[in-house]
Protein backbone atom coordinates (compact mmCIF):
# COMPACT_ATOMS: atom_id res chain seq x y z
CA UNK A 1 0.00 0.00 0.00
CA UNK A 2 1.26 3.64 -0.78
CA UNK A 3 1.63 6.03 1.63
CA UNK A 4 -0.34 8.73 2.25
CA UNK A 5 -2.42 7.48 -1.14
CA UNK A 6 -6.30 7.53 0.55
CA UNK A 7 -5.44 11.10 2.19
CA UNK A 8 -4.78 13.28 -1.16
CA UNK A 9 -7.52 14.10 -3.93
CA UNK A 10 -7.21 12.65 -7.23
CA UNK A 11 -5.98 15.89 -8.24
CA UNK A 12 -2.25 14.72 -6.43
CA UNK A 13 -2.26 11.75 -7.90
CA UNK A 14 -3.47 12.02 -11.42
CA UNK A 15 -0.71 11.20 -14.20
CA UNK A 16 1.32 14.16 -15.52
CA UNK A 17 2.86 12.26 -18.08
CA UNK A 18 1.73 10.82 -21.26
CA UNK A 19 -1.31 12.76 -21.99
CA UNK A 20 -0.57 16.64 -20.87
CA UNK A 21 2.68 16.41 -23.08
CA UNK A 22 0.59 14.85 -25.91
CA UNK A 23 -1.82 17.68 -25.67
CA UNK A 24 0.52 20.21 -25.67
CA UNK A 25 2.84 18.80 -28.56
CA UNK A 26 -1.14 18.25 -30.25
CA UNK A 27 -2.59 21.42 -29.23
CA UNK A 28 0.75 23.75 -30.56
CA UNK A 29 0.31 21.71 -34.01
CA UNK A 30 -3.29 22.53 -33.78
CA UNK A 31 -2.37 26.42 -33.56
CA UNK A 32 0.23 26.46 -36.24
CA UNK A 33 -2.40 24.72 -38.72
CA UNK A 34 -5.45 27.31 -38.18
CA UNK A 35 -2.93 30.18 -38.36
CA UNK A 36 -1.46 29.05 -41.39
CA UNK A 37 -4.80 27.89 -42.88
CA UNK A 38 -7.35 30.43 -41.31
CA UNK A 39 -6.87 34.24 -40.89
CA UNK A 40 -7.57 33.52 -37.06
CA UNK A 41 -5.60 36.10 -34.46
CA UNK A 42 -3.23 34.83 -32.62
CA UNK A 43 -4.50 36.62 -29.28
CA UNK A 44 -7.56 35.28 -29.88
CA UNK A 45 -6.75 31.89 -30.89
CA UNK A 46 -4.18 32.51 -27.45
CA UNK A 47 -7.40 33.40 -25.03
CA UNK A 48 -9.93 29.96 -25.98
CA UNK A 49 -6.37 27.95 -25.08
CA UNK A 50 -6.60 29.69 -21.78
CA UNK A 51 -10.49 29.58 -21.10
CA UNK A 52 -9.97 26.34 -22.18
CA UNK A 53 -7.13 26.03 -19.16
CA UNK A 54 -9.66 28.51 -17.03
CA UNK A 55 -12.47 25.69 -17.49
CA UNK A 56 -10.02 22.51 -16.56
CA UNK A 57 -8.99 24.08 -13.82
CA UNK A 58 -12.23 25.12 -12.12
CA UNK A 59 -13.23 21.42 -12.90
CA UNK A 60 -10.36 20.02 -11.04
CA UNK A 61 -11.13 22.40 -8.16
CA UNK A 62 -14.91 22.00 -7.79
CA UNK A 63 -15.54 18.10 -9.27
CA UNK A 64 -12.78 16.18 -9.15
CA UNK A 65 -12.82 14.98 -6.22
CA UNK A 66 -11.55 11.29 -5.53
CA UNK A 67 -11.83 10.49 -9.45
CA UNK A 68 -8.91 9.81 -10.65
CA UNK A 69 -10.02 9.74 -14.60
CA UNK A 70 -11.44 13.14 -13.95
CA UNK A 71 -8.11 14.05 -12.77
CA UNK A 72 -6.39 12.91 -15.58
CA UNK A 73 -8.54 14.64 -18.29
CA UNK A 74 -8.19 18.14 -16.37
CA UNK A 75 -4.51 17.56 -15.95
CA UNK A 76 -4.29 17.15 -19.91
CA UNK A 77 -6.62 19.97 -20.67
CA UNK A 78 -5.09 22.03 -17.64
CA UNK A 79 -1.78 22.38 -20.55
CA UNK A 80 -3.81 24.02 -23.44
CA UNK A 81 -2.68 27.37 -22.64
CA UNK A 82 1.27 26.45 -21.87
CA UNK A 83 1.29 26.25 -25.87
CA UNK A 84 0.34 29.93 -26.24
CA UNK A 85 2.23 30.97 -23.25
CA UNK A 86 5.68 29.27 -24.34
CA UNK A 87 5.16 30.76 -27.35
CA UNK A 88 5.59 34.12 -25.72
CA UNK A 89 9.10 33.92 -25.07
CA UNK A 90 10.20 32.52 -28.61
CA UNK A 91 8.30 35.49 -29.53
CA UNK A 92 10.03 37.92 -27.68
CA UNK A 93 13.50 36.58 -28.44
CA UNK A 94 12.66 36.64 -32.14
CA UNK A 95 11.57 40.21 -32.31
CA UNK A 96 14.89 41.42 -30.55
CA UNK A 97 16.94 39.50 -32.20
CA UNK A 98 15.06 40.53 -35.79
CA UNK A 99 15.67 44.58 -34.05
CA UNK A 100 19.31 43.73 -33.49
CA UNK A 101 19.79 42.48 -36.95
CA UNK A 102 17.63 45.30 -38.77
CA UNK A 103 19.86 48.00 -36.68
CA UNK A 104 23.12 45.85 -37.32
CA UNK A 105 23.74 45.11 -33.81
CA UNK A 106 24.40 42.25 -31.19
CA UNK A 107 21.89 40.10 -29.04
CA UNK A 108 23.89 38.87 -26.36
CA UNK A 109 22.73 35.13 -26.10
CA UNK A 110 22.27 35.06 -22.29
CA UNK A 111 19.78 37.75 -22.56
CA UNK A 112 17.89 35.67 -25.22
CA UNK A 113 18.05 32.16 -22.56
CA UNK A 114 17.25 34.58 -19.52
CA UNK A 115 14.24 35.50 -21.20
CA UNK A 116 13.47 32.10 -22.73
CA UNK A 117 13.61 30.79 -19.06
CA UNK A 118 11.92 33.42 -17.41
CA UNK A 119 8.93 32.78 -20.31
CA UNK A 120 9.04 28.98 -19.39
CA UNK A 121 9.40 28.81 -15.71
CA UNK A 122 7.65 31.98 -14.22
CA UNK A 123 3.89 30.94 -14.04
CA UNK A 124 5.30 27.61 -12.04
CA UNK A 125 7.35 29.56 -10.08
CA UNK A 126 4.06 32.12 -8.84
CA UNK A 127 1.95 28.96 -8.42
CA UNK A 128 4.82 27.60 -6.28
CA UNK A 129 5.14 30.20 -3.96
CA UNK A 130 1.18 30.48 -3.90
CA UNK A 131 0.44 27.27 -3.19
CA UNK A 132 3.05 27.76 -0.44
CA UNK A 133 1.35 30.58 1.02
CA UNK A 134 -1.91 28.85 0.87
CA UNK A 135 -0.39 25.95 2.30
CA UNK A 136 0.49 27.88 5.08
CA UNK A 137 -3.30 28.60 6.31
CA UNK A 138 -4.81 24.85 5.19
CA UNK A 139 -3.83 21.32 4.34
CA UNK A 140 -2.42 19.94 1.64
CA UNK A 141 -5.77 18.28 0.32
CA UNK A 142 -7.70 21.85 0.97
CA UNK A 143 -4.77 23.46 -0.82
CA UNK A 144 -5.11 21.93 -4.20
CA UNK A 145 -8.67 22.39 -4.85
CA UNK A 146 -7.20 25.99 -4.23
CA UNK A 147 -4.20 26.67 -6.16
CA UNK A 148 -6.79 25.45 -8.89
CA UNK A 149 -9.04 27.79 -8.51
CA UNK A 150 -6.36 30.32 -8.09
CA UNK A 151 -4.89 29.48 -11.67
CA UNK A 152 -8.75 28.60 -13.26
CA UNK A 153 -9.04 33.25 -12.19
CA UNK A 154 -5.34 33.99 -13.63
CA UNK A 155 -6.35 32.05 -16.78
CA UNK A 156 -10.11 33.57 -16.78
CA UNK A 157 -8.69 36.77 -16.61
CA UNK A 158 -5.90 36.67 -19.04
CA UNK A 159 -8.43 35.46 -21.35
CA UNK A 160 -10.22 38.51 -21.26
CA UNK A 161 -6.73 40.13 -21.46
CA UNK A 162 -5.77 38.37 -24.12
CA UNK A 163 -9.10 39.36 -26.00
CA UNK A 164 -8.33 42.95 -25.26
CA UNK A 165 -4.82 42.95 -26.51
CA UNK A 166 -6.55 41.37 -29.95
CA UNK A 167 -9.13 44.29 -30.32
CA UNK A 168 -6.03 46.77 -29.95
CA UNK A 169 -3.55 45.38 -31.97
CA UNK A 170 -6.64 45.15 -35.01
CA UNK A 171 -7.48 48.37 -34.40
CA UNK A 172 -3.55 49.21 -34.82
CA UNK A 173 -3.81 47.05 -37.71
CA UNK A 174 -6.52 49.23 -38.89
CA UNK A 175 -4.49 52.16 -39.08
CA UNK A 176 -0.81 51.07 -40.25
CA UNK A 177 0.00 48.88 -42.91
CA UNK A 178 -2.04 45.73 -42.70
CA UNK A 179 0.96 42.55 -42.46
CA UNK A 180 0.77 39.30 -41.32
CA UNK A 181 3.87 39.53 -39.04
CA UNK A 182 2.08 39.20 -35.72
CA UNK A 183 1.04 35.93 -37.13
CA UNK A 184 4.55 34.41 -38.78
CA UNK A 185 6.02 35.51 -35.36
CA UNK A 186 3.68 33.15 -33.32
CA UNK A 187 3.80 30.08 -35.63
CA UNK A 188 7.76 30.78 -35.46
CA UNK A 189 7.77 30.33 -31.88
CA UNK A 190 5.27 27.66 -31.85
CA UNK A 191 7.30 25.57 -34.39
CA UNK A 192 10.68 26.92 -32.27
CA UNK A 193 8.73 25.21 -28.74
CA UNK A 194 7.86 21.71 -30.46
Amino acid sequence: MRQGRGSLPAQARANPYGGPRIMLLASSLLVILILRRTRAQPMAIFAVMLFSGAAANSTAALLVGHNGALAFLCTTFSILPFAGAHSIGFGLVGRLSKRAEEQQGHVSVALQMALLSSAATFGAQVCTVCLAVIEGFVALAMALPLIFLVAATAEFLAGFVALATNQVLQAEAEYSNPTDQAQQDMEESMLAET
